[in-house]
């Protein structure tokens, strides 16, 4: 009996996120439920809830492509800067 319920309990949570993702769509906000229930997905499946709902996002929106890469040490991509740096990190 109680595998029924673990069965129902997924079936439902995963209807929530669904419903909880169009309601995100509409309002750009989330709700509690939809929280709720992509946490216990994430828990009984063990993150592989959240590695597919990934590559669906993934699918729909590409990653960002980082233009400019100057970060606080500089152009890390000039050899005259990065070399010393890595010289004594080793």
């Amino acid at each position: 009996m109680n595998l029924i319920k673990s069965y129902i309990r997924f079936f439902l949570d995963t209807i929530k996120v669904v419903i909880g993702f169009f309601a995100y769509l509409v309002s750009q906000k989330t709700y509690s439920f939809a929280y709720q229930s992509f946490v216990r997905l994430f828990c009984a499946t063990r993150g592989y809830s959240n590695d597919v709902l990934s590559w669906l996002i993934g699918i729909f929106k590409r990653p960002v492509k980082i233009v400019n890469a100057d970060g606080v040490l500089g152009r890390m991509s000039d050899p005259a800067l990065r070399e010393p740096i890595v010289k004594d990190l080793r």
